[in-house]
């Protein structure tokens, strides 16, 4: 019975300490050593740059705000429960939760830019392509109904192939310090001007590993675009802009499949952009021949959709067959914009897209149990751009009709409700929250704003 007694202490002991001592990574310089997310097709490190870009990290005290709320599952956050206490425990469950970012198979995670995303969409046939993620400690100061960041965790999932798979690694999880991402913020302070030069300086000090033989180097860390093609041979540095291939919304709720940048050492008459139903999807719903337009747009009668997927394919000028040169992210429904908060309450409104017509959702905290009462005589109107008044909506619908959506487990501090309008989708599509009559209390980002 001793020996048992001990056996669980001694267990019960290992927990706690694994828990509460991952090492901590306290310059760019460290993260050469810790093989998070160093090497294509791995994006924990294009992950974190971008978490810091999203951030303001105190210059004089370990707080993070950031530009988005993870509570409300922005850019594919979710709840993370510690039920296995792999972090430390949670001192008030009420003010303090853990969520975790970085799973871009999940829908919320397409609003994500294209420098984290890139990877995943190109390297389909890897185990490795998905596993990093960012662990964040949020809490909520007594009295305020806003949250901060305090504890900033990276870690990796086991391969696929392991039978440990979709689990975290113990070994491999590291506590990012304040130290860190004041140099990362830093870094992006002197490259404030050129997001992705800013990015490529700070792969390049972090050790990310991206080129995998000699004829790559003329792009050097800009070639992870192309590292699978061996098809490819990067001659000059026109070659290495970052190559884009997008969806856009279009007028009457349809689309363009939009391409910049393609290179022009594989530039000849058979290349032509797809649009595919989304990264599963073998079956191309449209196409149009690209020629030696590096550049461009092709206006599509599809309706606008979330998951859409544009693909750079090179036709056979002998056969039907087709060969995929290059994946685009999958259109976020939202067009990449995260919900904006209804000032002075805890609710927030997001304009998103399906079957080609505009809709909004309405994040309502639970702590906010009497909005419909509050809500009672407010509206979200439907505008077709951001410089009409408010009284040229195109359609409304009352805040206290929205339909409550039954899938947001992820986001348990929230309820979301929803609403399809009969609005089509067009740039400057618009959605504003109305508290009573024409009193505007906030509205979302014009879609042709954007840059």
């Amino acid at each position: 019975m001793a020996s048992h007694t001990l056996f669980c202490c001694s267990v019960l002991l290992l927990f706690l300490f694994t828990a509460s001592s991952y090492p901590t990574i306290d310059s760019i310089k460290d993260l050469r050593d810790i093989w998070y997310g160093n090497i294509f097709p791995r994006h924990g490190l294009h992950l974190l740059y971008w978490f810091v870009d999203q951030s303001e990290i105190d210059i004089n005290h370990d707080i993070i705000q950031t530009h988005f709320d993870p509570a409300r599952g922005d850019y594919g956050f979710g709840f993370f429960d510690n039920n296995d206490s792999f972090f430390p425990a949670l001192t008030d469950l009420k003010r303090q939760a853990y969520y975790a970012v970085g799973d871009i198979s999940k829908a919320n995670s397409w609003a994500l830019p294209e420098y984290v995303t890139e990877n995943y969409y190109n390297s389909l046939k890897s185990g490795n392509r998905n596993r990093d993620r960012i662990i964040v400690r949020v809490v909520q100061p007594e009295g305020s109904s806003q949250t901060r960041l305090y504890k900033v965790f990276v870690t990796e999932l086991d391969p696929l192939n392991d039978n440990q798979a979709n689990s975290f690694h113990p070994n491999h999880t590291y506590t990012i310090s304040f130290d860190l991402l004041r140099e990362i913020q830093m870094l992006q302070v002197h490259w404030r001007n050129d997001t992705l030069g800013g990015l490529e300086a700070f792969l390049v000090q972090a050790g990310y590993q991206t080129c995998p033989s000699p004829e790559y180097q003329v792009c050097y860390v800009k070639s992870v675009r192309f590292q699978r093609l061996q098809m490819v041979e990067m001659k000059t540095e026109d070659d290495c802009h970052p190559l884009r291939l997008d969806v856009k919304p279009a007028e009457n709720g349809y689309l363009k499949m939009s391409w910049s940048n393609l290179p022009k050492s594989i530039m000849d008459r058979y290349m032509v952009v797809g649009l595919f139903k989304d990264d599963g999807s073998p079956t191309k719903l449209a196409e149009s021949p690209v020629g030696n337009d590096t550049s461009g747009t092709s206006d599509i009668y599809v309706a606008l959709n979330p998951g859409l997927q544009v693909r750079l394919l090179k036709k056979s000028p002998w056969d039907t067959t087709e060969r995929e040169v290059w994946r685009g992210s999958e259109f976020d429904g939202a067009d990449g914009l995260i919900p904006v908060v209804v000032k002075g309450y805890d609710a927030s409104l997001q304009l998103y897209a399906k079957n080609g017509y505009a809709c909004a959702r309405l994040f309502v905290k639970k702590s906010f149990a009497d909005w419909k009462e509050v809500f009672y005589y407010s509206w979200v109107g439907f505008y077709s751009a951001n410089s009409v008044s408010n009284n040229e909506y195109q359609t409304y619908q009352w805040a206290v009709y929205f339909t409550k959506d039954t899938t947001s487990d992820e986001i348990p501090e929230y309820d979301v409700y929803f609403y399809e309008s009969s609005m089509t989708t067009s740039p400057g599509a618009q959605a504003r929250f109305m508290l009573s009559n024409y009193n505007e209390v906030t509205r979302t980002v014009a879609w042709e704003s954007q840059p």
